[in-house]
């Protein structure tokens, strides 16, 4: 599928790469990956920490030893999850876009012999992308790359569905969303974020042009890129996004799908 994409700038995976996987398994991926010289950015799903490998740092350190992939998250660095950073995107020395590369993390213990639920993305996290909007300085408009939903897809999914919203898509999935909804959002909107994409719900593809009062933000899921784990025949492929010149009129349109057939 990459080689079908037309040399994109840059690839983003947004979670569940790997699941019970094995140091042999994650170094054949990256080599994989690396073959094509493309700059790549990677986060974490709720899958890819069910890991057979006793060094829960491994992937992070075989990705940043790696030739062509675009990623920063430092061992030990006080804030939660496994990734937590940022690629500026310049025009003429300009930053002109941000892409937020974030952990969404994976499962939140109900108690004693209960259920999991899904994570959600942390309060420390959170003002970790604050201040990396406050301290640049540059305000400069951003996408943000992370595997779980945010509860506000199913609001933004019942709009579209109602002809409130524009977008394209469909959903087959219930929205497996985190279990609280602890402002993420508005941090978002604060940090001048334009679009969110999502991986995590293998049924769901959609592109939605969101608005509440007073902010407009796409929300988007990628699409699934493999026939591996449970999948949708007919949702299996890959997204390009084309970032326009003025970052205000991003829309679900930039937004483009290839699909490839799986029986």
């Amino acid at each position: 599928m990459i080689e079908q994409a037309n040399n994109p700038d840059l690839i983003v995976l947004t979670g569940d790469t790997f699941e019970k996987e094995t140091t042999e398994q994650v170094d054949a991926f990256i080599t994989f990956i690396d073959s094509f010289n493309i700059k790549w950015a990677f986060t974490y799903g709720n899958h890819d920490s069910s890991s057979l490998i006793s060094d829960s740092y491994y992937i992070n350190k075989k990705i940043m030893a790696s030739k062509n992939a675009v990623f920063v998250d430092y061992e030990n660095d006080d804030i939660y999850g496994l990734t937590n950073y940022y690629i500026n995107l310049q025009s003429n020395g300009k930053n002109v876009y941000r892409l937020y590369i974030i952990d969404s993390n994976n499962y939140k213990s109900a108690g004693d012999g209960g259920y999991s639920i899904y994570d959600v993305i942390h309060q420390d996290q959170l003002d970790h992308l604050q201040k990396i909007y406050d301290n640049q300085g540059d305000k400069a408009p951003g996408l943000a790359f992370f595997h779980i939903c945010l509860k506000e897809f199913v609001t933004a999914y019942q709009g579209y569905s109602d002809g409130i919203y524009q977008g394209q898509g469909y959903k087959k999935d219930p929205f497996g969303y985190g279990y609280k909804n602890n402002g993420v959002y508005n941090v978002m909107k604060s940090c001048g974020i334009v679009g969110t994409f999502a991986g995590h719900d293998h049924g769901n593809d959609f592109d939605i042009n969101y608005f509440d009062e007073t902010n407009h933000m796409v929300l988007s899921y990628g699409l699934k890129e493999s026939d591996l784990n449970y999948y949708q025949t007919d949702m299996v492929g890959y997204k390009i996004i084309t970032l326009p010149d003025n970052p205000s009129s991003f829309s679900y349109s930039d937004i483009k799908e290839t699909k490839v057939s799986y029986s």
